[in-house]
């Protein structure tokens, strides 16, 4: 029995075909704020 892998909706090679093909300026994440501190939930 073969197993065939799920692509949940994505066509078969979609990955294969944008891994590498961003062609702009670098990607940065900008430094994450400071955790807010919550009062608890009822």
């Amino acid at each position: 029995m073969e197993i065939k892998p799920k692509y949940e909706g994505w066509q078969p090679g979609f990955f294969e075909e944008v891994i590498g093909g961003w062609k702009g300026e670098p990607l940065v994440r900008e430094t994450q704020p400071e955790y807010q501190e919550r009062e608890p939930l009822l």
